[in-house]
């Protein structure tokens, strides 16, 4: 992966330095170095992680917006009879692992056929014990793989999807709601699969790698009830947006029949955090670790990071790192922009007085940032003298408006193939 306007957004040694860094964080978590370190094959018994799983035929199911290069990988090292996987892209090239694009954050048509194709494959081709299917599962498969229970057209389930990602709510508590309208998620997914041995490689986007959470927990036994999503709806105050079909699926009996299953998690925020720290120590800067677990309002956040960055207790640090996902509750009227831009924007009204030099970057792992042309922004202090008006793009929701009148602000790199959460790095001189 890499940051394809690099050269035009690096004007400045703080700013090369810090592309360089979270460049570096993203490459370490892609799934091209993640497989080969966490998956074995040798005459019919396949090693992940040092279990052992003997068996006559592999197939693979899953989702993600990393779950194409994930799928590319696999075949490199496991001879699969078929597999059948939802990405956000379809772009990659694959012999015996269809790699189908779906929709993403609101499902699509695909993400329904998608998952008919994959339950399809215990019926047609006969799954026994000595079966393996290995199921690839990365963020994003929330929307990217869907199957509402009976009741809930897929109108109804787009529309509620909408809501929940415009709704301001953590991403765990908008799983929970999905997880409950689900024949699928929150552990049932397995089921569809007979008698196979059903593993998971699991590429987390989730604070702390709960696997409950991660892609709505499509192999993880959940611990929540249909209560506790009503509930979040009612602390939110949307549950008169909702559609009736939804309230009356939550508000059904409870009964759910789930597997457990062997999951692993083979990468995460934390590795590229790690690595990110690795980059700005061999470039010379004095790295600090800060926070691996940044959630709530962009804004609010953004604005509480800036003034702790500034204060004593870290003096002798310089480069700055953080990881997790922020959120934005969007009004109607809303401007263009994702909560990266927005925690950028907040970031370079808040730093706009501070007299030194600096640097601040905010990007999502998987190169999109809600507008799918841009993974985040750059952010320093050489734009200040041309800010004006920022708090009126940030009521407005409006950050990518004025970051692109700004220049030299907005990161293109594509879809990355991976999908660790939100990047975040701030450099003082």
């Amino acid at each position: 992966m890499e940051i394809k306007n690099k050269f035009a957004l690096g004007t400045n040694k703080l700013r090369k330095d810090a592309l360089d860094i979270v460049e570096f964080g993203i490459n370490s978590v892609l799934p091209s170095n993640l497989i080969k370190k966490s998956l074995k094959y040798n005459s019919g018994v396949v090693e992940i992680e040092g279990d052992s799983f003997e068996c006559e035929r592999i197939f693979v199911v899953g989702a993600g917006k990393a779950s194409g290069l994930m799928a590319v990988e696999v075949e490199k090292i496991l001879p699969v009879e078929y597999g059948f996987v939802n990405c956000k892209d379809d772009r990659y090239i694959t012999s015996k692992i269809k790699v189908v694009r779906a929709g993403h954050p609101y499902p699509d048509v695909y993400s329904i056929n998608g998952v008919t194709e994959m339950i399809g494959i215990n019926t047609k081709y006969h799954l026994t014990s000595k079966d393996l299917v290995l199921c690839l599962i990365s963020g994003g498969a929330s929307s990217l793989m869907v199957y509402p229970k009976a009741g809930i057209s897929f109108e109804d389930l787009s529309k509620t999807y909408e809501i929940l990602v415009k709704s301001g709510m953590t991403i765990n508590e908008m799983n929970i709601v999905r997880k409950h309208i689900s024949k699928i998620k929150g552990g049932k997914f397995p089921s569809y699969f007979g008698d196979s041995q059903f593993v998971s490689l699991i590429l987390s986007d989730v604070i702390g790698d709960d696997i409950s959470m991660i892609g709505s927990g499509l192999t993880a036994v959940d611990k929540t009830r249909p209560d506790d999503a009503l509930n979040i709806l009612i602390r939110y105050d949307i549950q008169k947006e909702i559609p009736k079909s939804v309230l009356n699926v939550l508000r059904e009996p409870f009964y759910e029949n789930v597997c457990d299953v062997k999951n692993y998690i083979i990468g995460n925020n934390k590795l590229a955090l790690l690595s990110m720290f690795e980059k700005a120590a061999v470039l010379g800067y004095k790295p600090i670790v800060l926070n691996s677990k940044v959630i709530g309002d962009a804004q609010k956040t953004a604005e509480e990071i800036s003034e702790e960055i500034l204060n004593v207790e870290h003096y002798g640090k310089n480069a700055f790192i953080l990881g997790g996902e922020t959120t934005l509750r969007v009004p109607k009227d809303s401007g263009k922009g994702g909560r990266n831009q927005h925690f950028a924007l907040t970031t370079l009204h808040a730093l706009r007085n501070y007299n030194r030099e600096w640097c601040c970057v905010a990007i999502g792992s998987d190169g999109s940032d809600y507008l799918n042309e841009y993974a985040g922004a750059i952010v320093d202090y050489t734009i200040v003298p041309s800010l004006k008006n920022a708090k009126e793009y940030l009521d407005n929701y409006d950050s990518n408006t004025l970051l692109k009148e700004l220049g030299n602000s907005l990161i293109i790199t594509g879809p990355t193939g991976t999908n660790v959460c939100d990047l975040f790095l701030y450099i003082l001189k």
